[in-house]
């Protein structure tokens, strides 16, 4: 596994990678937030204040601008070398040649990597904010960091399939406009199920974070150990066991899973009065 740092991740993503991804995740936190748009309130119950909400747009964009940063630096300075740490040793202690038993390891880091970094950054924006440990406030501080974590990485991934399909050598061997569209499409739907993912995995860990450490603790584990169970998907492809579509759809699966359980938390959290309104 070659050498990369946080610098070489941001600088090659392209305009068009980055376009993509704001609109994938634009699109997401839209919806969502229209299935749900929690109403926040401050200690006492009341309606947050024009001061509170200022506080409270700060401390989304603090979690957003956070899980920005947040994704080149794990991934590159803790991520990929506990991978090739974990796999290294994994193949040479390891008496079996099964892909799922080797790279086991180096998928389970990606969770307790990724993950973690993702709730500090909707921690960071609790703090801004002020806000009491509520499920709704927890929730949308949670999917603002995964937002901005899964929307670089979108950004990144995207970039990298745009590049290739446009490179020089690539319009030689196709020449035909759908080849590269072939190349392109499959990042992109993935890209919107990976994004969708990050930011319901962040919501619940946050929301989990709530409800005291314990539970936090038990939250976060869980969206860990889903979030491995997610990129396992990738070492049945590579393993000849799951085609294309297979994986697409079981990626599909566990996003649209935790996003719905994002919904019925965010709708359960709210005051039985105002609850009955968005039904």
């Amino acid at each position: 596994m070659g050498t990369i740092s946080p610098a070489s991740i941001v600088t090659r993503i392209g305009w068009s990678g980055a376009v993509a991804a704001l609109v994938i995740t634009g699109l997401e936190l839209a919806i969502l937030w229209a299935l749900t748009h929690p109403t926040f309130r401050d200690a006492e119950g009341r309606p947050f204040d024009k001061g509170g909400r200022g506080r409270l747009l700060a401390g989304i964009a603090l979690a957003a601008l956070t899980g920005l940063a947040a994704f080149p630096l794990s991934i590159a300075l803790v991520q990929v070398p506990l991978q090739a740490a974990v796999t290294r040793w994994a193949m040479l202690n390891l008496a079996t040649t099964s892909p799922y038993v080797l790279y086991a390891p180096a998928v389970l880091v990606s969770g307790l990597v990724q993950e973690p970094a993702k709730l500090v950054a909707a921690l960071t924006g609790r703090r801004a904010a002020a806000a009491r440990p509520d499920g709704p406030a927890l929730l949308v501080f949670g999917a603002a960091a995964g937002a901005a974590f899964g929307g670089i990485e979108a950004a990144w991934i995207l970039s990298e399939a745009i590049a290739t399909a446009g490179s020089p050598g690539h319009v030689l061997q196709a020449g035909v406009a759908s080849s590269t569209l072939a190349l392109i499409a499959p990042a992109a739907v993935e890209r919107v199920f990976a994004v969708l993912f990050h930011i319901s995995s962040a919501a619940l860990a946050a929301y989990g974070w709530g409800l005291g450490p314990v539970k936090g603790l038990a939250a976060l584990g869980a969206m860990a150990l889903v979030h491995a169970a997610v990129n396992y998907g990738a070492v049945a492809a590579a393993a000849g066991d799951l085609g294309v579509i297979a994986v697409e759809a079981y990626v599909a699966g566990w996003a649209l899973a935790l996003a719905g359980a994002v919904v019925v938390l965010a709708r359960h959290a709210r005051p039985k009065g105002e609850r009955s309104r968005v039904s």
